[in-house]
């Protein structure tokens, strides 16, 4: 399968891609905070949210995005203590490409709350 081959290829992500993809997130919500103001104001029109409810899912979004840009390079395995002369290892990897299901009446805030960990994990596609 196609989708098996692109797997292979993310779980053998570098350390550069990897800091391409922290630069990435870290720009992003820098994105979000500049243009705060005009999201938050589509976002309010389109659910009809007060307009600071909308704003405070705006800052929220780009905080989301910070707090996953810091966590991208911190997706490894690890050691657990079993019983008995055996190794256990626990090996994170990402799966490929994955779905979601958004409520209406968040939809930047659930963007990011789908996407940014799934980006933070190499969950991507070329």
């Amino acid at each position: 399968f196609r989708t098996w081959t692109f797997v292979e290829q993310v779980r053998k992500i570098s350390l550069s891609q990897l800091a391409i993809l922290i630069i990435f997130l870290s720009r992003f919500a820098d994105l979000i905070d500049r243009d705060a103001v005009i999201l938050a104001s589509l976002d309010s029109l389109a659910n009809g949210k007060p307009f600071t409810a909308a704003r405070g899912d705006i800052y929220f979004c780009s905080m989301l995005l910070r707090y996953y840009a810091g966590f991208a390079d911190k997706v490894h395995g690890r050691t657990m203590p079993v019983d008995g002369h055996m190794f256990s290892y626990t090996r994170k990897e990402p799966l490929g490409i994955c779905g979601q299901i958004l409520p209406w009446d968040y939809p930047a805030l659930m963007v990011v709350f789908k996407w940014a960990p799934l980006l933070a994990a190499g969950c991507v596609r070329n």
